[in-house]
């Protein structure tokens, strides 16, 4: 329950982040207050990779929304990296063009 509840946090605070800047304010939030050590880091690193892999095939299913597991794989890569929650700040804006 207390998992489902910090992912629920998790995808608040990145909606009520600014558009090209979500990712790198999670990101230093997350940075701010890191507990573990390189092991957890990397854990989580693949575990975002294989949610956003995961997201990616599902939506390729009919009738199941895939970006519902993308979305908290892109929050544990932003928390993880800088370089990648940069690169995700880049690709939100680009896609809001595309879908303007």
């Amino acid at each position: 329950m207390a998992l489902l509840a910090r992912l629920r946090s998790t995808i608040a605070d990145l909606k009520a982040g600014k558009p090209g800047r979500r990712f790198r304010d999670y990101h230093a939030r997350k940075h701010a207050a890191r507990r573990g050590g390189g092991a957890c880091k990397g854990v989580l690193f693949i575990a975002g990779w294989a949610l956003i892999a995961l997201g990616a095939f599902f939506s390729l299913v009919p009738g199941i929304p895939g970006i519902l597991l993308a979305v908290p794989g892109a929050a544990l890569l932003s928390a993880q990296s800088r370089y990648c929650a940069r690169a995700l700040d880049w690709l939100e804006l680009r896609v809001r063009r595309l879908i303007a």
